[in-house]
Parts: C-alpha cells; sequence; structure tokens
C-alpha cells in the first residue's frame, strides 16, 4: 500500500510541473520554453520580444548537456532545420561569451560546434543553436533574423512539508495494519 500511495504523490507531482508552464511556454527538458516557430528577428528583437512574453522572460539559457538535447530534438521535430537565437553574446568583450543572466557561456565541447565561435568576418557577437552544426551553438551577427527560443522564470514544485508528513504518516499507519 505504501508504494502505491508514494507512486501516486509522484505522479500528482508530475502533473502539476507539466501544468506549470503558461501558454505560450511549453514543457521541455523541464523548463518553460516558447518557441518563434516562424516569427524571426534579430538578437536583440528577440531578447526584447521574450521579456514581453512574461516577467523575467528572457532567451534561452543553455547551460546544461541535459537540457540542450530535448530542447534541439524538439526544434527539429516541430520546425526541421533551423536556426534559433539562444540568450548569449560577447558583443562586450570579443571571445568572452555571457548569457543574459550574467553567467559564462561554457566554451568548447559539448557545447559548441567544432571551430566556433570563430567570429567569422569579425561580426559574429551573438549564440545559435544552428542545424548547420548539427544542433550545437554557433556566432552569429546579432542582425541576423531568425527563429528564437524564449524561457520563462521556472518555480519549483514543493509540497507542503507539515502536510506530505501528516500524508506519509497516514500511509504508513494503514499500511500497517
Amino acid at each position: 500500500m505504501t508504494r502505491i500511495a508514494c507512486v501516486f504523490i509522484v505522479a500528482v507531482a508530475g502533473l502539476s510541473a507539466a501544468s506549470a508552464c503558461k501558454p505560450p511556454f511549453q514543457l521541455v527538458g523541464g523548463g518553460c520554453f516558447y518557441f518563434s516557430g516562424n516569427l524571426k528577428k534579430n538578437w536583440f528583437g528577440a531578447q526584447e520580444y521574450c521579456k514581453s512574453l512574461i516577467q523575467g522572460g528572457s532567451l534561452a539559457i543553455v547551460d546544461d548537456c541535459n537540457l540542450m538535447r530535448p530542447l534541439w530534438n524538439h526544434i527539429v521535430l516541430t520546425y526541421g532545420k533551423s536556426e534559433h537565437w539562444l540568450g548569449a553574446l560577447d558583443r562586450h568583450h570579443e571571445g568572452s561569451w555571457i548569457w543574459v543572466d550574467g553567467s559564462t557561456v561554457t566554451m568548447g565541447m559539448p557545447f559548441w560546434a567544432f571551430d566556433q565561435p570563430d567570429n567569422f568576418r569579425g561580426q559574429e557577437n551573438c549564440l545559435e543553436f544552428s542545424h548547420t552544426k548539427s544542433g550545437y551553438f554557433n556566432d552569429q551577427q546579432c542582425s541576423h533574423e531568425i527563429s528564437f527560443v524564449c524561457q520563462a522564470p521556472m518555480s519549483r514544485i514543493s509540497w507542503p512539508r507539515q502536510n506530505t508528513i501528516h500524508i506519509l504518516e497516514s500511509l504508513k499507519r494503514n499500511s500497517l495494519h
């Protein structure tokens, strides 16, 4: 009985996580993301658009491989081969890539495509997911108009501690009888 109840609690928590994203955001890889589809903007226009969708919104910060692959797979399955802006640039200091939240972008593999970033013609200062680079990061001209990925701040699902203790104690008592 206890095992079944614990599975039920986990299942309910999973449902809460899935409904944590308000439209137009979708739950992908544990976060809430908006994919612009056919709407294309330059990097700065995309960042402003993301901010306008929800308080605390921004272009997506993809600083974890466990997030990178689900996002890229969603893009490929839903939109096909395309490029999408992400929330990083090195505009203020060439070669120092910074996410929009101020954290440092991890350089090299497994995030960046081979030989990237290359700052081609000295004009590439914004970060994109690139289909020509097999879904790895590429630096691109910020003025280039492409699709983009926004992220919403994600509130963590938390069970009120006291209620959880009472539920578990009750389940334990019932399983002993």
